[in-house]
């Protein structure tokens, strides 16, 4: 994705990740200050240096998706519906041919930055608020360290009324949202 931005010649670009996305966008962050303008977190993991994700989420989601992804020991199945609140059959119907399984291996590698990178990127992170079906799964909010994370580090947090996959369930809302971080 870096060399898009590189190639495109795209300056002040706003990455957003959601939830593993999180870690793809804070990878493409450490781009060439002028590339990247504005990240946000849309209920994602929002890694440091030298994090992975497995290692990130609130303790125990690490061997719960472990756990999931027993039956290839390498290709974690998407996670249940309801565990991302999506509950709308029309919703249900959309997303489900669009689902697919993710590479374990991907959680369990560390993240490398620049030192001082996200330091000089504005950051927003929006946390969605109905994270029951995750905390039904996982035991805890697997997301949480991450809301921490961005409080501590003084990013601006938003606060979304919708389960994990609100921009299947909420589009509308989510744009508004994003409209706003210009």
């Amino acid at each position: 994705m870096r060399s898009v931005l590189e190639h495109e010649d795209l300056r002040e670009v706003v990455l957003v990740g959601h939830s593993y996305g999180g870690a793809v966008v804070t990878a493409v962050a450490d781009a060439p200050a002028s590339r990247v303008g504005k990240l946000v977190y849309l209920d994602a993991s929002a890694l440091a240096d030298g994090q992975a994700a497995s290692g990130a989420f609130a303790e125990g989601t690490a061997d719960a998706l472990t756990a999931m992804a027993q039956s290839t020991d390498w290709l974690l199945p998407p996670l249940p519906l309801a565990a991302l609140e999506v509950h709308d059959p029309a919703d249900v119907a959309w997303l489900e041919p669009r689902r697919h399984a993710h590479p374990l291996r991907t959680l369990h590698e560390s993240l490398r930055l620049t030192p001082g990178v996200l330091e000089r990127i504005p950051t927003t992170y929006v946390q969605c608020t109905r994270h029951a079906g995750l905390v039904a799964l996982f035991g805890v909010d697997p997301l949480a360290p991450f809301v921490e994370r961005a409080k501590s580090l003084g990013w601006r947090l938003e606060t979304l009324d919708a389960g994990h996959a609100a921009m299947v369930t909420e589009p509308a809302r989510v744009a508004e949202l994003l409209g706003r971080h210009d």
